[in-house]
């Protein structure tokens, strides 16, 4: 990585003062500055290890906190634009409390987004859809590039950054080949609509033991794993 790509570090409580990047910059740079900038998401693992990550709470709490972070916001400023103290805002960040519908809105406007950009995505809204990809680049180093013949967006996860989702897409891509290439040969259209039920039943089953019996420790362990690629890289960029 080249000297010219600085760290830059997202404002604290304590307006902790941000460092300066370079126009001369490499092009995978963004995503690493990136991933510095949103480190909270999965850096209070940390901080409190018995927080139930995968609650809705917690999640709409990480996505208050990294948006507030990108801002330059303290807790007390964003609490003063919803009429709360900053003691209330900390309890929603980590989790603590979950926000009512008409005050995940109330932090959507002081944050000036869109109130999707802090619920849970739902995918079949391709705005929804959006922001899980904006998730995933974080916490799978998914990657967005165009296709070698410049048609077509393509979305690639990095190698390593998740054992478990490594292990499922290889699964996925060896499942999707066999089940194209029976339709392909099916001799009748029923065959080929029983060949696609076939596949429907094993994508819904394929991680009920792997991951559905995922235990908490286990999950703790893959996103450490995750910290660890990404203080990495904060080493390259010069953090301390």
């Amino acid at each position: 990585m080249d000297e010219s790509v600085k760290a830059i570090k997202g404002p604290d409580d304590e307006h902790t003062p941000k460092e300066t990047v370079d126009k001369t910059i490499e092009p995978d740079a963004l995503r690493i500055i990136s991933q510095n900038c949103s480190m909270e998401y999965i850096k209070r693992l940390r901080e409190s290890p018995d927080t139930d990550i995968f609650s809705t709470a917690y999640r709409v709490g990480s996505r208050i906190r990294l948006i507030r972070k990108a801002k330059g916001l303290t807790q007390a400023e964003l609490g003063e634009k919803v009429g709360l103290t900053a003691d209330r805002v900390q309890k929603y960040e980590n989790g603590i409390r979950k926000p009512k519908p008409e005050l995940i809105q109330e932090f959507a406007t002081a944050l000036g987004v869109n109130r999707k950009a802090l619920e849970d995505p739902i995918i079949s809204d391709p705005v929804g859809a959006l922001f899980a990809l904006f998730e995933m680049e974080m916490l799978y180093n998914l990657k967005v590039e165009r296709s070698p013949d410049n048609s077509s967006a393509v979305l690639t996860f990095g190698h390593g950054v998740s054992p478990e989702l490594d292990a499922f897409l290889a699964e996925w891509e060896k499942a999707y080949k066999h089940f194209n290439e029976k339709i392909n040969l099916a001799s009748s259209e029923r065959e080929a609509k029983d060949i696609a039920n076939s596949y429907t039943k094993w994508k819904y089953a394929v991680s009920r033991e792997s991951a559905g019996e995922m235990s908490k420790q286990s999950q703790r362990e893959l996103l450490k794993k995750q910290i660890e690629l990404l203080n990495q890289e904060l080493e390259i960029l010069g953090e301390e």
